[in-house]
């Protein structure tokens, strides 16, 4: 099972657009989780500093290769 956060294309045109969660299993389930981006940002940024500390470990240690989700950051 897979989880999504996106927001919708018609919300755009918001200054702080929702943030849905969308939860795939036998049938896609759609919910609009945080209401604004802003709020989904706070929700997620503990969770970014600790990727970001892990990515920091595994540079210092001198991994060959590193996880497909450490491209996305920056150092």
């Amino acid at each position: 099972m897979y989880e999504y956060h996106l927001i919708d294309g018609a919300d755009l045109g918001q200054s702080d657009p929702p943030v849905w969660l969308v939860t795939e299993g036998e049938t896609a389930i759609a919910d609009a989780a945080w209401s604004s981006t802003t709020q989904w940002f706070r929700w997620a940024a503990p969770d970014i500093s600790r990727f970001r500390e892990r990515l920091e470990v595994l540079r210092e240690v001198g991994k060959p290769h590193l996880p497909a989700w450490a491209e996305d950051f920056r150092l």
